[in-house]
């Protein structure tokens, strides 16, 4: 009988130390330090044609994601992992010049309607993004 508590002991026991290992695991997902270092994270732009450059400190680092008026733009980010790439829109153009420069360009803004790009950058497990708006012509 007695072997038979320490042996549910030992079974409650490590059931608790295999559900602690599995939380601690869960936290460091995500965990990374900001390694991008953005100069900016937001561009607000008048109607007119403008631009934008946004410097970082880290150089490994990728395009993610990019959301234009809230849908999401098709793109290879196997290609944003180069030093130098080039992605246009309809209205604008987002290029990577080197590993620590990112010019956002946009055309004038002859809809009444506001513009908008978000940029979402990784490196590794660490997100940031780039929120540009363009007010709509007046």
């Amino acid at each position: 009988m007695r072997t038979q508590y320490y042996f549910l002991g030992l079974l409650l026991a490590a059931f608790v130390v295999s559900i602690s290992s599995c939380l601690q695991e869960e936290r460091s997902i995500g965990g990374w330090n900001d390694s991008i270092k953005l100069s900016t994270r937001k561009a607000d732009f008048s109607a007119a044609k403008d631009s934008v450059i946004i410097t970082t400190k880290g150089t490994w680092w990728w395009v993610n994601d990019i959301s234009v008026n809230g849908n999401y733009l098709i793109f290879n980010p196997i290609e944003t992992e180069k030093e130098n790439f080039a992605i246009h829109g309809d209205w604008f153009s987002i290029e990577r010049c080197d590993n620590q420069k990112l010019i956002v360009r946009v055309s004038e803004n002859r809809s009444s309607e506001d513009r908008n790009i978000k940029i979402t950058l990784e490196a590794g497990d660490y997100f940031d993004y780039i929120d540009v708006n363009q007010l709509g012509k007046h």
